[in-house]
């Protein structure tokens, strides 16, 4: 079979198959933050994502096939043992932490970068939540655990966050606290796009803490 023949296949494929936006692990980073006095208590953050993959059914043509999701949008929600919804909302994606120093980009303060939907090309970093203190050495130790409000306007500032005490943590709160989250609550987030098949991936609190602390 001959390359034009390929491509034909290929570009048939490209029309009738969609690829699916694949789960690929937990990160984690530290956010870069702008030079404010008002954000310095936020200087000790560890900051916990999902990474999503570009990927096709069909490994053997993927590099002739495109590795973009346009207009992703990605969704977090904690559940407590009853399965009772105690946080729902859409998320946001983030660069990573090289991306950010790179070309300056904060992720937190008022004039941070937080796209809610968003062209994924090849991999995209969902964030999940942010963690206070970032020295937390496993899941056992409390914390807060700080997300995003149900509001579009959202630019993680410290009083317009979501903070809930993980573990029974009982130190600084720093910024409205909504409520308790224990280790075995369960965490779901998913993803979609205009033209990419979704994913949905769920990990108890514990479970994802720990992904995150000693991902690399």
């Amino acid at each position: 079979m001959d390359w034009r023949s390929i491509a034909g296949i290929v570009s048939v494929l490209g029309h009738i198959v969609k690829p699916q936006l694949k789960y690929v692990g937990i990160t984690h980073s530290y956010p870069f933050l702008p030079t404010s006095p008002s954000l310095s208590m936020f200087h000790r953050l560890l900051l916990c994502a999902a990474r999503f993959r570009v990927a096709w059914p069909f490994h053997s043509l993927t590099r002739y096939l495109r590795h973009t999701a346009k207009n992703s949008t990605g969704w977090v929600g904690i559940y407590d043992d009853q399965d009772g919804q105690v946080y729902g909302s859409q998320s946001v994606w983030v660069l990573n932490d090289v991306a950010q120093r790179w070309n300056n980009v904060p992720i937190i303060g008022s004039d941070a970068l937080l796209p809610i939907s968003m062209n994924i090309v090849v991999e995209g970093t969902l964030l999940l939540f942010l963690v206070y203190p970032s020295d937390i050495k496993s899941s056992n130790d409390p914390a807060l655990i700080i997300l995003r409000p149900n509001d579009p306007t959202w630019q993680l500032t410290p009083f317009s966050s979501l903070c809930f005490n993980y573990n029974g943590y009982s130190g600084t709160p720093i910024c409205n606290v909504a409520g308790s989250l224990w280790p075995n609550y369960k965490v779901r987030f998913r993803v979609e796009s205009d033209d990419a098949y979704g994913a949905e991936k769920e990990l108890t609190l514990s479970e994802l803490l720990n992904s995150c602390i000693n991902s690399i």
